[in-house]
């Protein structure tokens, strides 16, 4: 049995993607997304954060990063789906870890404006088939580590 870890998230983008090129010209999208652990709290039924925010960063290549360039802004809402990978940092003293997902797959979350959530009857559930976007037929990829 091959042994393979699996991480999936659902956030909002903490800024715009970062378009650039490699020297070879290959098309690059850094994208991040945050995650706070909350939970309430008894007394006063407010959320708290619960522990330090995760910072999540992925990259989309090619086609990928050129289909979704000027759709991955912030605070768009994005799930993603890959490989969880820790990558520690040291810069002017300080040092941390990032979450890194490697071999992404995103898909845009499809919500209505916040005005109109509050006054909707209970929400529908959306095909997923929808919602996924990722360019391409993926399915037939050999070498696709999913």
């Amino acid at each position: 049995m091959r042994q393979q870890a699996l991480i999936e998230m659902t956030g909002y983008l903490s800024k715009d993607g970062d378009l650039r090129r490699t020297r070879d010209g290959r098309a690059v999208l850094a994208l991040t997304m945050p995650y706070t652990r909350r939970k309430r709290n008894p007394q006063t039924g407010d959320y708290q954060d619960a522990a330090p925010t995760v910072w999540a960063q992925f990259t989309l290549w090619d086609d990928a990063a050129l289909h979704y360039a000027d759709r991955m802004k912030k605070s768009t809402p994005v799930t993603v789906k890959g490989i969880p990978s820790l990558r520690t940092w040291e810069k002017d003293g300080r040092s941390g870890v990032n979450l890194e997902i490697e071999f992404p797959q995103v898909a845009l979350v499809l919500e209505p404006p916040r005005q109109q959530q509050q006054q909707q009857q209970p929400a529908q559930q959306q095909s997923t088939d929808d919602a996924w976007a990722t360019p391409g037929d993926w399915s037939r990829m050999d070498d696709t580590p999913f």
